[in-house]
């Protein structure tokens, strides 16, 4: 799988993962439960950021066609 499509995939399930919370937050949630979604939520651009720079290393593969 090339580095773009794991990245896509990983901001695909990310979002499903916001729609998710938006439908959770329909329901009342108790207070452990709100504040596992304040942590996410307060750090989902940093959790982003790093995934993004895992996906882009280099593993020093020489088969380059088996990435994709």
């Amino acid at each position: 799988m090339k580095k773009t499509s794991v990245f896509l995939v990983a901001v695909i399930a990310i979002s499903a993962c916001a729609s998710f919370q938006t439908m959770v937050h329909a329901q009342e949630l108790s207070a452990d439960e709100q504040a596992m979604i304040e942590w996410i939520d307060e750090r989902a651009d940093s959790i982003l950021q790093e995934l993004e720079t895992h996906v882009n290393i280099n593993t020093g593969t020489a088969n380059i066609q088996g990435l994709d």
